[in-house]
């Protein structure tokens, strides 16, 4: 049988007598933890329409995101309906030729198919594995934001949470 390396052995953080050649990513490996959560709560004699935007917090630059939940009221309307995009702006940093550091990707974390809940309440939906913000680092600090894509139709005096984990510094 072959013997097989992971990538921490093969890049020689666990040889313990000899000083590994380049320094492990501590976003990948040992790194601080860090929780963020922001709401929304729709006021009540509202809904929100397709234009709907909602700007939550900021990822920092450097941060590797390890886990995105989502919590929404079910929306209770005839039809229900209500669906949310939720993703990240360009960065605000630029290179030396003027282009933006991270681009945005308007459902990066989660698609308005699987932040519907117009079919009935989100509980701490998890970010799925297969969403390309799942464990990016980002390049840049970026504004996460949620698109309404489906209107809701009486989901008022409801909050929307959004919750992330990610590994800093």
């Amino acid at each position: 049988m072959a013997t097989i390396a992971g990538v921490v052995y093969a890049d020689g953080a666990t040889d313990r007598h000899s000083e590994p050649v380049e320094a492990l990513d501590v976003t990948l490996n040992y790194g601080k933890i860090r929780y963020v959560s922001d709401s929304y709560t729709i006021p009540a004699a509202d809904e929100l329409g397709t234009s709907a935007l909602i700007n939550f917090f900021k990822i920092p630059k450097g941060a590797r995101v390890i886990e995105m939940k989502v919590t929404a009221p079910v929306d209770g309307g005839s039809p229900a309906t209500g669906q949310l995009d939720i993703g990240w702006l360009d960065s605000v940093e630029v290179d030396s030729t003027g282009t933006v550091l991270e681009a945005a990707d308007a459902d990066g974390f989660f698609t308005g198919a699987q932040a519907d809940f117009g079919n009935g309440a989100l509980a701490r939906l998890a970010m799925a594995a297969s969403r390309p913000g799942y464990r990016k680092k980002f390049a840049a600090e970026v504004q996460v934001q949620a698109a309404c894509i489906e209107a809701s139709t009486s989901s008022s005096s409801a909050a929307i949470l959004l919750e992330a984990w990610m590994v800093v510094e």
